[in-house]
């Protein structure tokens, strides 16, 4: 079970990582030559934006805080495993 999640490829790898969708280490060369020759060929007045990646948004941070990191990890700790708020 292990190996099959490591598998960069299989669908249970991408749900596991929260991916959009199971990409193979190819496909991911390949949206980096996309990338790249993308890059060469823009100019200023089209500049080029990068192909998406699978786990684009995943992760990304909702809020913050204005607590140091000490605080905050203590805060965090003391909270460990009680059910959030709906």
């Amino acid at each position: 079970m292990e190996q099959v999640a490591n598998t960069v490829g299989s669908p249970l790898h991408a749900a596991v990582r929260g991916w959009k969708y199971p990409a193979t280490r190819e496909h991911l060369a390949i949206l980096d030559l996309i990338d790249v020759t993308g890059a060469a060929a823009s100019t200023k007045k089209r500049p080029w934006k990068p192909v998406p990646r699978p786990w684009e948004g995943v992760g990304v941070r909702v809020g913050g805080t204005s607590l140091p990191p000490d605080e905050a990890k203590a805060l965090l700790a003391r909270n460990a495993g009680r059910a959030l708020p709906s």
